[in-house]
């Protein structure tokens, strides 16, 4: 599905980013969730767990099966949190079940998403509007998963009509997209913290890359997204087919 744009907003202390327009993926599969607690059980008839009363989804083929769907969604409000061990989730006293019905019903944590006997690497929790709250245990899984949906973007997106001809002309057999490094990545920690668009609607380039926008919309997308064509740029992300790199430009006015 071409998507036109990326909001991110990263909350550095709580380790969650508020996100509109990113799927849930990653790009190796040593860090996929081996297994999920489905915490409002949603629209997937999993396996029901007795001991903890929720649906799970056990083993990483019936995981990557269960994303793949998602992803392929307009929009989910199956909320879910990644565990390792069946056999520990079935230590989890009921004060920590409990947190995980209060995280389900509140979109936040009474302590910390992190649970040390689920050993979870992620909570996925979509909130209104087609939002999605995701927390990461570590932030490098964030990392890989905005390189990974850069790199989608300039696959599969589309151009401004002004570039359209040299842009198909140049990509007609061009190799594979190269994903951004994490060094890269790292440059735009600033914009996720000011809450910024990546505008996928409007690429735009001469016959060697490709140009991404960059506005820093706060938390007022809404307010943002009908003039963003328009909005001054905070930057410019660009990908250069020849040579496979990726650049940032830093705009004065940010």
């Amino acid at each position: 599905m071409e998507k036109k744009y990326l909001y991110i907003l990263l909350n550095p202390v709580a380790n969650h980013i508020l996100t509109k327009g990113l799927d849930f993926f990653l790009a190796d599969g040593e860090n996929q969730p081996s297994n999920l607690i489905l915490l409002n059980h949603s629209d997937y008839q999993g396996q029901f767990d007795d001991y903890t009363r929720f649906h799970v989804v056990l083993g990483r083929d019936r995981v990557s099966s269960y994303l793949n769907r998602q992803e392929g969604k307009k929009s989910t409000q199956a909320k879910w949190v990644d565990f390792k061990s069946y056999n520990l989730l079935h230590r989890l006293q009921a004060s920590e079940i409990a947190e995980l019905l209060y995280l389900s019903h509140m979109d936040q944590a009474i302590r910390s998403p992190f649970f040390y006997k689920l050993q979870n690497r992620f909570v996925y929790l979509p909130v209104e509007h087609n939002y999605y709250k995701i927390y990461y245990r570590y932030i490098d899984d964030f990392y890989r998963q905005i390189a990974q949906a850069l790199r989608r973007a300039v696959s599969e997106g589309k151009v401004d009509k002004a570039s359209a001809f040299k842009f198909k002309r140049t990509i007609k057999n061009k190799p594979t997209i190269q994903a951004p490094s994490q060094a890269f990545i790292e440059k735009l920690y600033d914009y996720f913290t000011e809450g910024v668009i990546i505008d996928l609607g409007h690429l735009t380039g001469p016959a060697d890359h490709v140009e991404l926008p960059l506005i820093v919309a706060w938390d007022q997308i809404e307010a943002t997204l009908p003039k963003l064509s328009t909005s001054p740029r905070a930057g410019t992300i660009t990908y250069n087919f020849k040579t496979g790199t990726w650049t940032l430009k830093e705009e004065t006015n940010k």
